[in-house]
C-alpha cells in the first residue's frame, strides 16, 4: 500500500456535466508543468461528486 501525503485531487465540476481535471491549481498562477483536461460526462461528474461528498449531493 502506497500512501501519498500532501496529494490533492484538483477538479472543477460545472453543471454536473463538465469536468476540468488536472494538476493545475485553479485558484493560483499556473506553472509550466501543470496540466488540465476538460471532459463532458455526467457519469464522471457524478462519480467525482459521490467520492467527494457521498451519495447525497
Amino acid at each position: 500500500m502506497n500512501l501519498m501525503e500532501d496529494y490533492c485531487e484538483r477538479y472543477c465540476i460545472i453543471d454536473r456535466n463538465i469536468v476540468w481535471y488536472g494538476s493545475t491549481n485553479l485558484l493560483e498562477k499556473e506553472d509550466a508543468e501543470d496540466n488540465l483536461m476538460r471532459v463532458c460526462s455526467e457519469s464522471i461528474a457524478a462519480e467525482l461528486l459521490e467520492l467527494t461528498f457521498g451519495k447525497e449531493n
